[in-house]
C-alpha cells in the first residue's frame, strides 16, 4: 500500500497521533480503524517504512507470542481479522504458517489506508495546552515515497533539505520503542518525549543480549563453538536463574538464547552502574547426569570426553582437570566471570522507561497527563526470549486503541 503524505498535515487537528510504526503502534492504529474507521490518525515514523523492527524478528520468521502467554487468545483473534495463520511449535512459540515476517507488517498495514503518515520523520519536541498536543517533527529528505491526497505519487529528491512540520493532535501515542537495535530505527526518542510531557523514566539499560566474559575465548580456543548446557547465573554463592539451551561461545564471550535471558536477573542497578565482578555464568554440559554417573562413565571410556563435548570444548576441559574425578566435575560447572553485557546492536530488547506508576495499565493511558498514552518497549517491561515482548507490545497497543475508540 502507498503511505499517503498529507500536504495539509498542518492544518490538521488530527484525533490520534501515534509515534511509532512498530507492532505497537501498529496495533494501535489497527484496534482504532476497525471500530472508527473515519478518525483521522497519523502515524509517525524515524524509518522510511513501517514495521522495520518486526520484519526482523525472529530471525525474520516473526516470533509473534508464546502459548504461554496469558494474553494471545485476544491477541489471537485480532490477527485473525488481520488474515493472518499462524501456529506454534514445540516450545510454545507461535509464528505465521508462513515463518515469513514481512507478511505480518503487511497484515498490519493494508486495513490502514485511511491513514496519514510521516515516515523517516521524527518528533523532536512536544507541548501540551489547552487540549491539544503540540509537536515538531523533522522529516529527513531520504528519499521515501510519499502520497498526497489526490496527487501523484512523487519521489523526494536526495538533495532536497529536511522539513520541519509542526502537527496538533487531541491524543498522542507514545509507541516508539525504546534503545534496543539502534540499526532498525530505536534510538531512545520516545524517553525524552515522556520527559518532556513531565514523565519518569527508568534509565534504559540492555537486555536480552550476548554477555562479555572476562575469559578471551578466542585465546581459549572456544569461540565459535556451540554446544548444549545447564546455564546458571550466580552472585556470589547465590543463584538467580537458571535455563537448559544452546550456548555459543564467541569473541566476546557467551551468547544464545539461555544466555539471553539470564540478563534479565542480573540487578539492574548493577546493569546501570556496571558491576558485574560478583556476578558469574556457570555451565553444566551434562544436566541429566550427577557428577557420580558422570565420574563413572570417564572411569570405563578412560577419560575421553569423545561424544560428550565438541572437540575444542574438550581440549579446554582437559587443560583444567587432572583426574577423573576433577573432569567430573568440571563437566558438571564450568564458570565464567561476567565483564559486561554486549552494547545496544546486540540487544533485543530495552530494560526500563516510563515507570509503571505514572500510566493505567488497562488502558496504557497516563495518570498524570489526559489523552497521552504509552505502548510498547517504551513502558518499563522486559520479557524472556520467546515472543514475550512483542506479546506485550501487541497487547498494550489493543488495550490503548481500545481505551481510545471508547472515547472518541
Amino acid at each position: 500500500m502507498d503511505f499517503k503524505f498529507n500536504p495539509d498535515i498542518e492544518k490538521e487537528l488530527y484525533d490520534v497521533c501515534i509515534v511509532g510504526a512498530g507492532a505497537s503502534g501498529l496495533m494501535v492504529a489497527n484496534a482504532i480503524l476497525r471500530e472508527k474507521p473515519d478518525c483521522k490518525l497519523l502515524l509517525v515514523d524515524a524509518k522510511d517504512r513501517p514495521g522495520r523492527k518486526i520484519a526482523a524478528s525472529g530471525n525474520g520468521k516473526c516470533n509473534l507470542s508464546n502459548i504461554k502467554s496469558e494474553g494471545w487468545s485476544i491477541v489471537s483473534a485480532f490477527f485473525g481479522y488481520l488474515g493472518v495463520l499462524t501456529k506454534n511449535d514445540e516450545e510454545g512459540r507461535i509464528y505465521p504458517y508462513s515463518e515469513y515476517a514481512p507478511d505480518v507488517v503487511e497484515a498490519l498495514t493494508n486495513k490502514l489506508e485511511s491513514a496519514d503518515w510521516l515516515l523517516s520523520s521524527r518528533l523532536t519536541s512536544v507541548k501540551y495546552a489547552k487540549g491539544v498536543f503540540l509537536a515538531t517533527v523533522r522529516r529527513d529528505a531520504s528519499g521515501v515515497k510519499l502520497k498526497g491526497k489526490g496527487a501523484k505519487s512523487k519521489q523526494v529528491s536526495k538533495n532536497q533539505k529536511p522539513k520541519t512540520f509542526s502537527i496538533k493532535a487531541k491524543r498522542l501515542v507514545l509507541a516508539c520503542g525504546g534503545t534496543a537495535a539502534p540499526q532498525l530505527g530505536t534510538c531512545g526518542d520516545g524517553f525524552a518525549l515522556a520527559k518532556q510531557l513531565a514523565h519518569c523514566v527508568r534509565e534504559p539499560v540492555p537486555a536480552l543480549c550476548g554477555i562479555r566474559t572476562e575469559q578471551n575465548m578466542k585465546k581459549l580456543g572456544l569461540s565459535g563453538v556451540r554446544q548444549k548446557a545447564l546455564v546458571s547465573l550466580t552472585r556470589r554463592s547465590d543463584l538467580l536463574a537458571q535455563e537448559v539451551g544452546e550456548v555459543q561461545f564467541t569473541d566476546y564471550g557467551l551468547s544464545g538464547i539461555c544466555v539471553f535471558n539470564m540478563t534479565r536477573f542480573i540487578a539492574y542497578e548493577d546493569v546501570l552502574k556496571g558491576r558485574f565482578s560478583d556476578y558469574s555464568i556457570k555451565l553444566d554440559f551434562l544436566p541429566e547426569f550427577d557428577e557420580k554417573q558422570v565420574e563413572g562413565f570417564l572411569e570405563r571410556s578412560q577419560g575421553s570426553l569423545c561424544s560428550i563435548l565438541k572437540p575444542q570444548l574438550a581440549n579446554y576441559i582437559n587443560t583444567i582437570s587432572e583426574d577423573y574425578r576433577s573432569l567430573a566435575n568440571v563437566i558438571k560447572c564450568v564458570s565464567f566471570d561476567i565483564a559486561g553485557l554486549c552494547d545496544w546492536d546486540k540487544a533485543q530488547v530495552t530494560r526500563g522507561g516510563v515507570i509503571q506508576s505514572e500510566f493505567n495499565p488497562n488502558t496504557m493511558e497516563s495518570k498524570k497527563l489526559k489523552g497521552l498514552y504509552f505502548t510498547g518497549e517504551i513502558v518499563d517491561f522486559d520479557g524472556a526470549c520467546g515472543g514475550f515482548n512483542l506479546q506485550h507490545a501487541w497487547e498494550t497497543g489493543m488495550k490503548c486503541g481500545q481505551d481510545i475508540v471508547a472515547k472518541l
